[in-house]
């Protein structure tokens, strides 16, 4: 069965060179309530995510990148753009 996503995206994941990163795991913690949401990155690298607006953590891991996590806000205004350095760097 079809896996019902967001119409628009809440961020883009790149790699250093700004190539998009599809498979990318995030976890998105709500500050304000602890809810916690997992999603992955699409083929075209978009987040896709139903989240209530408001302040995140977001933890981002793929597998030969390192992972980071940032302190932002979701759910409003245009998508963010999250970059990963791959482990050769």
């Amino acid at each position: 069965m079809p896996q019902r996503v967001s119409n628009k995206p809440v961020a883009y994941v790149s790699d250093e060179n700004y190539v998009a990163l599809p498979g990318v795991q995030a976890e998105c913690e709500s500050l304000n309530t602890g809810a916690i949401f997992l999603v992955h990155s699409s083929p075209t690298a978009a987040l896709y995510a139903d989240l209530p607006s408001g302040p995140y953590r977001v933890t981002l891991a793929k597998e030969g990148y390192g992972s980071k996590w940032v302190e932002c806000a979701l759910g409003s205004g245009d998508p963010l753009q999250f970059r990963l350095l791959s482990d050769g760097l």
